[in-house]
């Protein structure tokens, strides 16, 4: 009886003392099971909250254009310099010259940064001592 009573219940007899004890018990186990699960619930409520939220926001986008490109040598270079990448104008000068020295470089790269002036030594030092037709090209691979 004093199950019963704990449970808010006033059993009349013990046929239904028995139902009522029965139910009491599964509800405490129920309510066990949820208070053991709460941080879990409280979670995946959240995790449900904050995408729907972020679903549902509809301001632009935090992006800017790419900046044009800009030369990676001097005009004056022996470098002909194709930031714009300019693949297919390249490979038609390419066809020009006896040798042709072809560098294909991304301008935000350390070693693409490093190699440009021994790519431009380079150059001058072959000008200077060899005497076949050649052409030095620089080819930003990653700008359409």
């Amino acid at each position: 009886m004093a199950a019963s009573s704990a449970c808010l219940f006033s059993p009349k007899d013990d046929a239904a003392s028995m139902s009522i004890e029965t139910r009491c018990n599964r509800s405490r186990k129920l309510l066990k099971i949820m208070s053991s699960y709460g941080k879990e619930f409280c979670l995946v409520f959240f995790v449900v909250a904050f995408t729907t939220y972020a679903a549902l926001q509809t301001s632009p986008l935090k992006t800017k254009n790419p900046d044009p490109p800009t030369r990676f040598f001097s005009p004056h270079s022996l470098v002909t310099d194709y930031y714009r990448g300019n693949v297919q104008k390249a490979f038609d000068d390419m066809q020009d010259s006896d040798v042709t020295f072809t560098f294909y470089y991304a301008p935000w790269d350390a070693a693409s940064m490093r190699s440009r002036s021994e790519f431009e030594n380079t150059a001058r030092y072959c000008s200077e001592n060899v005497r076949t037709h050649q052409q030095y090209h620089y080819l930003n691979f990653f700008w359409r």
